[in-house]
């Protein structure tokens, strides 16, 4: 897993960091679109280049929306994620088995 994943053209971009290596678990701690450029699908594509690789390496995803929060949950539903419970905003995408 990359540890950013941009977009040049748009200057937008995507954090993602280890949570643990042991478990195979990584955080979306950022996305970020400029204002002018959301709405357009940018941050679809690129969090969907982010959870193919996961996919590739078997990668757990988390991710904890914190601004813009129902823009950020319909993202994380579309790209697979589920919401972990009731007490916590964590947000989790286990990996697709790509080899179906």
């Amino acid at each position: 897993m990359k540890s950013e994943y941009k977009t040049e053209a748009y200057g937008a971009w995507v954090g993602v960091r280890i949570i643990s290596k042991e478990e195979n678990k990584y955080e979306i701690f950022k996305i970020w679109v400029p204002e002018k450029y959301r709405r357009k699908g940018i941050a679809t594509k690129m969090v969907k280049e982010v959870t193919d690789d996961a996919d590739n390496e078997g990668v757990t995803l988390t991710a904890t929306p914190l601004e813009n929060k129902a823009e950020s949950i319909g993202l994380l539903k579309k790209s697979g994620f589920e919401h972990r419970d009731e007490w916590t905003d964590i947000w989790v995408r286990k990996p697709l088995d790509i080899n179906l």
